[in-house]
């Protein structure tokens, strides 16, 4: 847009706030609570309490656009850091895999040698594949978009990794087996967590989406928040000016 057209937009913005007309933001939420599945549970077992986080059960600094939405709504300070390990039953006992280094697939006793020299094709794979792994525009990953993720992890992998890593990952992140998982997906995963550090907030998750609702943007007059709402018909609509 050139400087005559801003101007333009300005000038509209400015004579519909004289007249009466306020920018005004509208959130449709499904269920009865702000955030939907991104939210955080507290559950009792064997006699100490834990929170679930439910939808967004992970969250690291490789997420730009979540980092970014936090320092625009200062909520950086609300940030927490937390365990980046992931915990893996295998005959009878839980491995603990850390993923913020690559060395921590060599280190675990999760897996045997064989799996873990096999994991070096995954991470030259994902390695290839960093650049197109964004989870706002996934339209750059189409071309991986070929198998789901056991079909890769027996193709490119072993059943060892597919058993103890790649599975464990689909399910807790997406809550679906690794055959209802598209190879992509579970690369989003993997590049999500691996490498960075992992963070919270202060009662889980599902916090964050309480904090947000607190803004200034959130709180002014012309914010509308319907919860329970069905939305059965989305249109663009293109206004003048």
């Amino acid at each position: 847009m050139g400087r005559r057209g801003r101007e333009r937009s300005r000038t509209g913005r400015a004579t519909l706030q004289i007249a009466g007309h306020r920018k005004r933001h509208s959130l449709l939420e499904r269920e009865n609570h702000v955030g939907g599945r991104m939210s955080t549970r507290e559950v009792r077992a064997g006699g100490s309490l834990y929170r679930v986080d439910r939808g967004a059960s992970w969250l690291s600094h490789n997420y730009a656009p979540m980092i970014k939405l936090l320092e625009d709504a200062g909520l950086t300070g609300r940030m927490l850091p937390c365990s980046d390990e992931l915990g893996v039953l295998r005959d009878g006992r839980v491995h603990r895999l850390s993923l913020v280094r690559s060395s921590g697939l060599l280190r675990t006793g999760l897996l045997g040698w064989r799996a873990k020299l096999r994991a070096v094709n995954l991470l030259r794979d994902l390695a290839a594949a960093r650049r197109r792994l964004r989870w706002e525009d996934l339209s750059r990953a189409a071309e991986l978009d070929r198998e789901n993720a056991g079909e890769y992890a027996l193709r490119r992998l072993d059943r060892e990794l597919l058993d103890y890593l790649v599975e464990p990952l689909c399910g807790s992140q997406f809550l679906a087996s690794a055959e209802e998982v598209a190879a992509v997906g579970a690369f989003c995963i993997m590049w999500g967590t691996f490498g960075a550090a992992s963070f919270t907030f202060d009662g889980g998750t599902g916090r964050l989406p309480e904090y947000l609702l607190d803004t200034p943007v959130m709180g002014s007059p012309g914010t509308r928040v319907e919860l329970g709402a069905q939305v059965t018909e989305i249109r663009r609509v293109f206004l003048p000016g």
